[in-house]
């Protein structure tokens, strides 16, 4: 039946490596240490990295990034300011309001989202954007 069934974009391990490789390269020109998680659109783990230095707490920062982004379908970064004037919002179960989770969307759906945690927010907020860009361009090259 026509309808019954849709393609949805989905993150392969290939994208995962190339997202994670270019969020490494950001943490090497910064000289920090970051740990990068990558997950698919049901945010289950594609993968997960952590660079050498980098504190092992941040695992789990990092995959609860990536899983606000997936959930929310929107940058970490936004819901840090949305959750400042709703307190409420930033004390759901596994909310991480903190700037490093970015969504990947293609053709205006969640295909996963990439989490960086382990430098300063900013840092981990510049390392995620360079994973992002890595896949975008490839999807659009």
């Amino acid at each position: 039946m026509p309808g019954m069934i849709e393609t949805v974009p989905q993150l392969t391990i290939a994208a995962a490596r190339a997202i994670a490789g270019a969020a490494f390269s950001e943490a090497e020109r910064q000289s920090c240490a970051i740990v990068v998680v990558v997950l698919d659109a049901g945010s289950e783990i594609l993968l997960v990295e952590r660079g050498s230095g980098a504190p092992v707490s941040s695992i789990e920062i990092a995959r609860r990034k990536a899983e606000c982004a997936v959930g929310f379908g929107m940058p970490t970064e936004i819901l840090a300011s949305v959750s400042a004037s709703n307190p409420a919002l930033a004390n759901l179960p596994r909310m991480l309001p903190f700037e490093g989770g970015i969504p990947v969307i293609i053709d205006g759906r969640i295909a996963g989202a990439i989490g960086v945690s382990g430098a300063s927010q900013e840092q981990d907020l510049a390392c995620a954007r360079a994973g992002i860009a890595a896949v975008m361009s490839d999807i659009a090259g």
